[in-house]
Formats: C-alpha cells, sequence, structure tokens
C-alpha cells in the first residue's frame, strides 16, 4: 500500500470509512513510520485545537422569561395603542380641514356669482331681476351637453 495522505488520516481518524479500508489503513500505520508519525501529529493538532476550543470563554446570555415576555407585550400594546390614537387623530384632523376647503370653495363660488351679477348690473345700467319684479319667468330647456333647446318667457302679471 502506498504512504497515506492527510486527507485519508483525517478520514480514518472520523470513523468515515469502510471496515475493511480502515483495517488496510490501521495495517498500514501500523508498519510505516511516515505514516505513523503523520498520524500522530494530526491527533496531537485535532486534541490541541479541542484543548484550545474548551479554554475559549463562552459568554452568559439571559434567557428570557415568561414574565418578561409580558411585560414586553403589555408596551407593545401600549405602543399600538397610542399608534392607533394618532392614526384616528390625524384622520379626523384630515377630514376637517378637507371639509373647511370644500365649504370656502362653495362660499367662493356664491361671492363670484354676486360679484357678476353687480358687475352685469353695472355693466348694462339694469336690474337682472327685471323679469322677477315683473312677474316674468323664463323657462329654459338644455339638451344633455348643456346646448339651449328652446328658452321661453312666460308672464304671470294676472
Amino acid at each position: 500500500m502506498n504512504c497515506l495522505n492527510r486527507i485519508e488520516l483525517q478520514s480514518y481518524f472520523d470513523n468515515e470509512l469502510d471496515v475493511t479500508i480502515s483495517r488496510n489503513i490501521k495495517s498500514h500505520i501500523e508498519s510505516c513510520e511516515i505514516c505513523s508519525n503523520m498520524y500522530v501529529e494530526l491527533k496531537d493538532d485535532i486534541h490541541n485545537t479541542v484543548d484550545s476550543i474548551s479554554e475559549i470563554e463562552v459568554p452568559s446570555f439571559e434567557i428570557p422569561t415568561i414574565d418578561s415576555l409580558v411585560k414586553t407585550q403589555k408596551s407593545t400594546d401600549r405602543t399600538y395603542r397610542l399608534t392607533n390614537f394618532v392614526k384616528i387623530a390625524a384622520a379626523i384632523v384630515f377630514i376637517i380641514v378637507s371639509l373647511t376647503v370644500v365649504n370656502n370653495y362653495f362660499k367662493q363660488s356664491e361671492k363670484t356669482i354676486e360679484n357678476e351679477l353687480l358687475n352685469y348690473e353695472l355693466a348694462n345700467e339694469s336690474d337682472p331681476n327685471t323679469q322677477w319684479h315683473n312677474n316674468e319667468f323664463v323657462v329654459t330647456l338644455s339638451g344633455t351637453n348643456g346646448e339651449v333647446i328652446l328658452s321661453v318667457v312666460l308672464d304671470n302679471s294676472n
């Protein structure tokens, strides 16, 4: 048998080989001084590594208890409730601001109509409500596109 390499010796040491192959390697190690020395070095390296690992201090840590988890859950619930409260408050503020803006828009529209009527009176030197004062009514029929189909003045002075 040829001399063994480190991988073969490692596999033998770890008992990863078939029984027949392990017997052959064992007999070779017993008969070959070079492989026997390599095997002893490998064992020493492994034992030294294991010893150095056992000297390493593993930092201690606490396993959380049920009580600490419950306390954390309670504080999370408070945070969750506070977050929901803030969201609801923001939604209410948004609705109030939106309603205020819409209300101001309609008030502005009414003022615009009043201003147009006043401008008409000033420009034409007449009252746009003359038909109302004379008990006349204007009936306008318009289409779906807003075009005037028929416009009639009805006199209701009797």
